[in-house]
C-alpha cells in the first residue's frame, strides 16, 4: 500500500477578486457626533495572498480611482488611502484626509469569522491632521463598512 500524497492548501484567507463595498453614511459620525453623511458605494478588486494564517499581503484597486495595498493582521484587513484637499478651510486652503479602512470576516449572524471571506464588516474612518484649518482637534468621520464578495 502506498502513501497517500499530502494535501497543501494555502495559508490563511486571503481575499481576491471583486467586492461590493458600502461605506453607510447614514450611521456616520463626525468627531463622535452623530450626523448623516453620503452612502458610498464603489467596487473593490483585491490580489493578496498569505504567509499564515496571522499576516496576508497585497493590493486593492477601487473603481475610485485608486490601488494601495491591502494587509491582514491577526485578526482583521487594514487598507489605508490618502486625500490631498479632503478638509476644506475657510481661508480657502485645504488639509489632506487619511481614510483608514479595518474590517473582519463574519457569520451569517454577525459574529466574527475570520475564516470568511464572503460577507466582511468593520468601519472606514477619514481623518484630517491636527491643527489643520486652524483647530488643534482632527476632523474624523466614522461609518460602518460592508464587503460582499460579487
Amino acid at each position: 500500500m502506498g502513501v497517500a500524497p499530502t494535501a497543501h492548501a494555502a495559508p490563511g484567507n486571503p481575499l481576491n477578486g471583486p467586492y461590493r463595498v458600502i461605506s453607510n453614511g447614514d450611521w456616520a459620525k463626525t468627531n463622535e457626533v452623530r450626523m448623516n453623511e453620503a452612502v458610498v458605494v464603489s467596487t473593490w478588486t483585491f490580489s493578496t495572498s498569505c504567509t499564515n494564517v496571522q499576516t496576508c499581503d497585497g493590493t486593492v484597486t477601487s473603481d475610485k480611482g485608486w490601488t494601495v495595498p491591502a494587509k491582514f493582521r491577526i485578526n482583521r484587513w487594514i487598507v489605508e488611502v490618502e486625500h490631498p484637499g479632503w478638509l476644506p478651510c475657510p481661508d480657502g486652503t485645504s488639509a489632506p484626509g487619511y481614510q483608514r479602512f479595518q474590517f473582519f470576516g463574519t457569520s451569517p449572524n454577525g459574529q466574527v469569522d475570520t475564516a470568511n471571506g464572503q460577507t466582511l464588516k468593520g468601519f472606514d474612518r477619514t481623518e484630517g491632521p491636527g491643527g489643520a484649518c486652524g483647530r488643534n482637534t482632527p476632523t474624523a468621520i466614522e461609518m460602518p463598512l460592508r464587503l460582499d464578495k460579487m
